[in-house]
């Protein structure tokens, strides 16, 4: 053990010097405080002993200062004294002493002082170690999550088809907007706009049940999945059966319980229709700014299960016309399902209220009000739930 002395009476430090030698210890001694705290800030010496009494820096005026700087390693502090009394053993441990000897000190209490004070030191050591490896740890889970976010971010579009093929984005039949907020650095909400056909193309927004990695993880096999069956892409019933059949396949090899809900929707501006199923996934809203109204698109006899939980779940495609100035606005559960402080809900019925007072809204505008609106309700800084929201807007439609 490396042990720093402060005594200024020579005889008490070369009696101290030669019996912690004998203990097997490895000793720097010095004259006073000072000397003794710029050895310390040149090298580490997990135990400093210090004589209460010296001159010009007292030993508590030295414990003050250690302590003061914040020494990456502790360095435990014994009180060289032959004062008494419980005032001064107060005054020590205020000043960030940890231990006393008494002086004329005896060589078997130092030795079992030392031995105390080694012990502490190596906690402090393992805590230390534990705490740099638990940093590293976290540090490395935080880069891996940055990865993650920009790795799920890429999945997401980077850019809306244009519809006829050709027209430029200005000038497309159907305009998109989105708006994806993540309550964490991975999201368990997930959407896709893929082209169809020169006339067509088809929406999916997916809900994985619960937060974090293990629901990006699951919005990324969805990703693949709707790649792998795109030729079934323009029948919304059977590209949500051949999901429901994957995702049962994948995570039947796994112990957890895990869910996805889905919309998946194909408008086709050359016959004015919307194609759409359901599966356990809120029903999105259609706005009619020439009538000034809004419904939900519901599927007769209600939707399906949600995908991922019964092998033989059946979905039904259903049809409702899609008009000049209708937008479609399809979105996951965390826009509408969020809690006040006094425990109020901000509820489906709300949000249909909320978009019906703004109907005639540019859907831009009317999607910001939208959240300002439920941000102002909830009264928090950040959403309790992830949040996805594809709006769509009809300015047109196409001849066959």
């Amino acid at each position: 053990m490396k042990i720093l002395i402060a005594e200024d009476d020579n005889v008490s430090r070369l009696l101290l010097v030669s019996a912690l030698k004998k203990q097997g210890n490895e000793v720097v001694a010095t004259e006073n405080g000072l000397e003794a705290l710029q050895v310390l800030q040149r090298e580490y010496f997990p135990v400093l002993i210090l004589d209460w009494l010296m001159p010009g820096m007292n030993g508590l005026e030295v414990c003050r200062e250690v302590r003061s700087l914040l020494l990456e390693r502790y360095t435990y502090i014994v009180l060289l004294t032959s004062l008494e009394g419980k005032s001064n053993y107060l005054e020590a441990m205020d000043a960030g002493a940890d231990d006393f000897i008494s002086k004329p000190f005896d060589a078997d209490q130092l030795r079992g002082r030392i031995h105390v004070a080694e012990r502490i030191i190596n906690l402090q050591l393992r805590i230390a170690e534990g705490a740099r490896e638990l940093r590293e740890k976290n540090e490395q889970m935080e880069k891996d999550l940055e990865m993650a976010h920009e790795l799920q971010m890429a999945l997401l579009p980077q850019q809306f088809p244009s519809i006829p093929r050709d027209a430029p984005a200005t000038e497309s039949a159907i305009k998109f907007s989105s708006v994806y907020y993540p309550m964490a650095a991975v999201s368990g909400d997930f959407f896709t706009v893929n082209r169809l056909s020169d006339t067509a193309l088809a929406v999916f927004i997916a809900d994985v049940m619960g937060h974090g990695v293990r629901a990006g993880l699951i919005t990324t096999m969805i990703s693949a999945l709707i790649e792998k069956f795109s030729a079934a892409a323009a029948d919304p019933a059977v590209m949500l059966s051949k999901i429901n059949c994957s995702l049962l396949s994948i995570l039947k090899n796994t112990d957890r319980s895990l869910f996805v809900t889905g919309f998946y929707l194909v408008a086709d501006a050359a016959r004015s229709r919307i194609l759409y199923a359901n599966a356990g996934h809120p029903a999105p809203l259609l706005l009619h700014r020439v009538r000034g109204e809004i419904e939900s698109i519901s599927s007769d006899g209600g939707s399906g299960p949600a995908l991922g939980l019964f092998d033989e779940a059946k979905y039904r495609t259903c049809e409702c016309p899609m008009a000049v100035d209708d937008f479609i606005m399809l979105f996951t559960d965390g826009l509408f399902e969020v809690e006040a402080a006094d425990d109020k809900i901000y509820s489906r019925e709300r949000l249909i209220a909320a978009v019906r007072e703004r109907v005639r809204l540019p859907s831009a505008k009317m999607i910001a009000e939208l959240f300002g609106e439920i941000k102002l309700f909830s009264n928090r800084a950040q959403f309790s739930d992830d949040v996805c929201l594809v709006g769509m807007d009809v300015t047109r439609l196409c001849e066959c």
